[in-house]
């Protein structure tokens, strides 16, 4: 059993890393990832240079702790939507789906912190390859909740679940590297558009406009 003061060293250990990797996030939202140095960090977080490496190896290691920890709110999040889902309803759960990647690109901190990792990740190869494994984390995590919807609902989807969700966050990555443009379709209805042709609903609204791309195939 272990003694009082291991557990105390053990609970310590954990608020320095959780302090640790919040004032990494704050640092890199505010000032890019190369605004993220190890004193920086430590100083904002309150600790010493020995606090960070007791709990990282080194800012590589750092990072891509922020980066799973962002990547698994955002799964966790969606699935937690879709539970509450009516089973016959999956026009809604489309919505929740898009309206959720919607806001993630339209919240500085996240689609910064997303855009300067994909940027660090092409000029470092130690955190390329890391940050590969977790974006393959995503992907599969994305594709699991489609492969739910397509299943309940019984659809045809134009391409298998992972190379939907690998579509489907390149877009969504190129929303937050672009923002907005004049006379585009908002965030949520674009999205949800490439969600209900991918999944094999065929019609896409927007306004007083319908377009069934399938109809529409067949004519050419």
């Amino acid at each position: 059993m272990k003694s009082h003061v291991a557990l105390v060293a053990v609970k310590c250990k954990r608020e320095q890393g959780i302090k640790l990797l919040a004032a990494a996030t704050e640092i890199i939202a505010n000032g890019g990832v190369a605004a993220a140095t190890i004193r920086g960090v430590c100083e904002a977080a309150g600790y010493s240079q020995g606090a960070f490496y007791s709990n990282f190896e080194n800012m590589p290691d750092l990072l891509l702790e922020v980066m799973e920890n962002y990547i698994h709110s955002k799964a966790l999040r969606l699935r937690h939507l879709l539970q509450k889902l009516d089973k016959g309803d999956v026009d809604n759960a489309l919505q929740i789906l898009a309206a959720h990647l919607s806001d993630l690109a339209s919240m500085p901190q996240w689609s910064l912190l997303a855009l300067e990792f994909q940027i660090y990740a092409q000029r470092n190869q130690e955190f390329s390859m890391r940050y590969a494994e977790c974006k393959k984390t995503f992907h599969n995590a994305i594709a699991n909740l489609l492969t739910e919807v397509i299943e309940r609902h019984n659809l045809k989807p134009a391409l298998p679940p992972e190379q939907m969700a690998i579509g489907l966050n390149s877009l969504w990555y190129g929303m937050v590297a672009f923002g907005n443009f004049e006379g585009a379709m908002p965030r949520d209805e674009m999205l949800l558009a490439f969600f209900k042709v991918l999944v094999g609903l065929g019609n896409v609204a927007h306004g007083d406009v319908s377009i069934n791309y399938k109809e529409k195939n067949n004519d050419n």
